[in-house]
């Protein structure tokens, strides 16, 4: 993925909470470091104005000391940015901002992130969850489970998936390119519910009461225990029963085996307490 540092950063900066955004913009930038994606820019970004203002002059001026570290920073990172060789090819990516480009709803694996996301079929990526976002819109068109596989890690960084999920993609009722959609979407739920709601003190019958309220998406445990004994996996001295599931709405082959995705809402003593993925396959 490449990702390209629009010239118009300046002026999104300075038409909103300044500090909020440059929060946000570095934590984009370390987890675009993180997992390895090229950052280009072009130097004439250096010279972009805002009211008659350079960046440059900005980033070094001590007029807002509170933003002092926070510019530093911003300029380490725009200088460590690749260079295109000619603005010509930045030119190129900025075209397809515009809805009278052909390939406006087609951007293909390359974004500008600036101000914000408010178009969907438009590449603004101005913070983590804005390109997680455009990142699971990939995925959910391109059928490869090795990939898919590969890069969960990286699209849900609120879950945590055992090594059995892999194994359990084999074990579809459904072709995995129809299901992936779906999957893409309970994975997301999923993903957003440990954010803000894991950490209740409730019963597994109710977090995925709560699950099913918010995201419309069928989620309860286990009705037979022997079945949990199926889902469980030991830890050193933990058990961990994943025995909560979403349902998939699309049949299979066979309509008394409705795929689905079992899970554990997870422990405080496991991975950090995230949600634990530990099958996407037919229902065991």
């Amino acid at each position: 993925m490449i990702s390209i540092i629009s010239n118009e950063l300046y002026s999104s900066l300075m038409l909103n909470d300044t500090r909020k955004i440059l929060n946000e913009i570095l934590e984009l930038f370390d987890f675009i470091n993180s997992n390895s994606f090229d950052i280009k820019k072009t130097e004439k970004i250096w010279d972009s104005e805002y009211n008659g203002d350079i960046l440059v002059d900005w980033l070094y001026s001590n007029d807002e000391p509170v933003l002092s570290d926070l510019k530093r920073e911003l300029s380490i990172q725009i200088t460590k940015a690749q260079s295109f060789e000619n603005s010509h090819e930045y030119e190129l990516f900025q075209e397809k901002l515009s809805k009278d480009h052909p390939s406006y709803c087609d951007f293909n694996d390359k974004f500008l992130f600036i101000e914000d996301d408010n178009t969907e079929n438009i590449h603004l990526i101005s913070s983590i969850d804005k390109l997680l976002k455009l990142m699971r819109r990939y995925i959910s068109v391109s059928p490869n489970k090795i990939e898919f596989f590969k890069m969960l890690k990286i699209y849900y960084p609120n879950l945590f998936f055992h090594e059995n999920v892999f194994s359990s993609l084999r074990n579809l009722n459904t072709d995995f390119s129809d299901l992936l959609p779906e999957i893409v979407d309970h994975l997301t739920a999923l993903d957003e519910f440990s954010k803000e709601n894991n950490k209740l003190s409730k019963s597994n019958r109710e977090k995925c009461a709560d699950f099913e309220s918010l995201f419309d998406i069928n989620c309860s445990p286990e009705s037979s225990r022997e079945k949990a004994k199926l889902l469980t996996f030991k830890d050193g001295e933990i058990d961990i029963t994943c025995e909560c599931h979403t349902k998939f709405k699309k049949f299979g082959r066979n309509k008394n085996k409705q795929d689905r995705i079992y899970f554990s809402f997870g422990t405080e003593l496991y991975e950090e307490g995230k949600i634990i993925v530990y099958s996407i396959g037919d229902h065991i």
